[in-house]
Parts: C-alpha cells; sequence; structure tokens
C-alpha cells in the first residue's frame, strides 16, 4: 500500500500579505468542507485529518500545496 502525493504551484501577483490571505480563505474552506485541521508556521499553513496531511506554502511569486492521501482517499 502507499499514500499518493499533490504537488501544486500556482504563480501569483499579490503582495505576500494578500496571497497569505487567499491562502488562509482556503484552507478554511476545505477545513469547513473535510473537517481538516490547519494551521500557521511562518509561511507555511499545514493541514491534516486521518488520511490525508500536507502543507500551503506562501512565498512571494507563488503558493506551494503539498499533500499526501492515505489509500483511501486517494
Amino acid at each position: 500500500m502507499s499514500m499518493s502525493h499533490i504537488d501544486m504551484c500556482a504563480h501569483h501577483t499579490m503582495s505576500k500579505e494578500d496571497a497569505q490571505q487567499a491562502a488562509d480563505e482556503l484552507a478554511r474552506d476545505l477545513a469547513e468542507k473535510f473537517s481538516i485541521d490547519y494551521g500557521w508556521d511562518e509561511d507555511h499553513i499545514h493541514f491534516e485529518r486521518p488520511g490525508v496531511h500536507g502543507r500551503i506554502t506562501v512565498g512571494e511569486k507563488e503558493i506551494r500545496i503539498k499533500a499526501r492521501l492515505g489509500l483511501l482517499l486517494a
């Protein structure tokens, strides 16, 4: 059994603060829809729930989402 990986990157032209706000809104929406716990650690949002965990990294020019999905969610 193996886990599936997600690695997505989107470039942006927002200020870093606006990009962080957009990432926080995304995490909040995912938390409500899928019962995901999340929290900030500097420029990263870590998220998890049974069967999935990952992070959203907010950079000056890009937002990257990396996640690992358990077998049942793959």
